[in-house]
């Protein structure tokens, strides 16, 4: 099911396991991890982020290729993020932490 997923899909499934506090299974995770990085290229600024805020709540860190799908991503859109997208992506340890 995760295979037809779309971005704000993909980031709302992550998003609401870390935000209840659970984190997913490896199968969902293995499928979710394929839809982030077939759908990274249409993530907006806050997609990033949030993206970034779930694998830090759940305390998991993303595959090589999804780590690099969401890097090229936030710098894409860097210009476009406001305070609040920035400090969520700093405490998720994404790129352009510091």
């Amino acid at each position: 099911m995760a295979g037809t997923f779309k971005a704000q899909s993909v980031e709302n499934t992550l998003w609401a396991h870390a935000t209840i506090g659970r984190k997913p299974g490896a199968g969902v995770m293995r499928e979710l991890e394929g839809r982030v990085e077939a759908v990274a290229g249409t993530f907006n600024a806050q997609s990033v982020e949030k993206m970034l805020w779930a694998y830090a709540t759940i305390g998991r860190e993303p595959g090589a290729g999804v780590m690099r799908e969401l890097e090229g991503r936030a710098e894409a859109v860097a210009g476009t993020s406001n305070a609040q997208n920035v400090e969520m992506r700093r405490w998720g340890g994404g790129p352009g932490q510091g």
